[in-house]
């Protein structure tokens, strides 16, 4: 029998289920619990909840994705560095974590944001680009899904 839609990905630690995820139409995963950890190929960052400016945002990014010093703190520089992270030895894959939606506060800022994310997932999937995976709590997939409507 065929599943007539996305099945859920399952992410075990020996034992025990760490994350359950769903995956939208925008390729964003939701899930619920702890994202696991990554291998020596990967780097995972960390978007901690509350952030509500753009400048708190890519700071975070820059210092977790160690952007080269002409990064230059705006949108168009953080999709050219999202798409080209060459800097970064021996990465496969980077999995950016948030703990809510940033930007919340600012509807056209987080769709913006969530804009640059989708299209690096995509240009990830038909390149040698490590792969992008992007994770949401579940409990935030209706708002990510009205921001990146917009």
């Amino acid at each position: 029998m065929v599943h007539p839609g996305p099945l859920q990905d399952i992410y075990q630690d020996p034992g025990e289920i760490v994350a359950m995820t769903h995956q939208d139409v925008n390729g964003f995963r939701y899930a619920d619990g702890d994202w696991p950890m990554t291998d020596d190929f990967s780097r995972t960052v960390r978007i901690p909840a509350g952030i509500t400016s753009k400048k708190q945002l890519l700071a975070v990014l820059a210092l977790q994705l160690s952007f080269p010093n002409y990064f230059g703190w705006n949108w168009d520089a953080f999709e050219e560095c999202l798409r080209d992270l060459s800097w970064i030895p021996n990465l496969g894959r980077i999995v950016i974590v948030h703990d809510d939606l940033p930007l919340a506060n600012d509807v056209c800022e987080a769709a913006t944001y969530l804009s640059i994310l989708r299209d690096a997932m995509n240009l990830s999937e038909k390149s040698q680009s490590p792969e992008l995976t992007v994770v949401f709590p579940s409990q935030f997939r209706e708002m990510v899904e009205a921001a990146i409507e917009n």
